[in-house]
């Protein structure tokens, strides 16, 4: 009996142990070493301006203002882009197209219905933000210049205010 017992502490014990590794905040992780951007799109009137049409086209992308940058971002020569050209060169996450020039999930994010957007795995560093907009009758971009830098393991929120209407 006194073995038994004896197995079933170490057993307890490994038991624990394994636990507490596995629940350790210590350990890294792919996201422990990027950040977060997230926060909404407001229209002129300071309301969300969510992507609430099937022909509209609402994307926030990161705007590299270090132009030796080596990650996926705009850098100031997105502005000479036709419009169209760059929308099209933003691509899907596992899309491998030798065209795309920004991939959703990665770099870029839709604008949701409730006007959120949130790009992850960020790298620590300074970056804007351009929002992309297309849809009847209206279509450009904005460059935000004045975002928080992204620090590992933290969030920053950025809102983005435009002047577009919705009617």
């Amino acid at each position: 009996m006194k073995h038994t017992k004896g197995y079933v502490f170490l057993i307890g014990v490994l038991l624990s142990s394994i636990l507490l590794v596995s629940c350790d905040p210590g350990k890294s992780s792919s996201s422990s070493t990027t950040g977060t951007i997230t926060g909404i799109v407001l229209d002129d009137h300071g309301k969300p301006l969510g992507n609430i049409h099937d022909n509209e086209v609402l994307v926030v992308a990161l705007y590299c203002l270090d132009e030796n940058s080596t990650i996926e971002c705009l850098h100031k020569d997105f502005w000479d882009i036709d419009l169209d050209v760059l929308l099209d060169s933003i691509c899907e996450i596992n899309d491998s197209r030798d065209d795309c020039l920004l991939h959703l999930g990665k770099s870029a994010a839709s604008v949701e219905i409730d006007g959120s957007y949130t790009i992850t795995d960020v790298p620590p560093g300074e970056y804007g933000l351009v929002l992309i907009y297309k849809g009847t009758g209206f279509m450009g971009t904005s460059l935000k210049r004045d975002v928080d830098p992204v620090q590992a393991s933290r969030v920053i929120k950025c809102d983005i205010e435009t002047e577009l209407i919705r009617k």
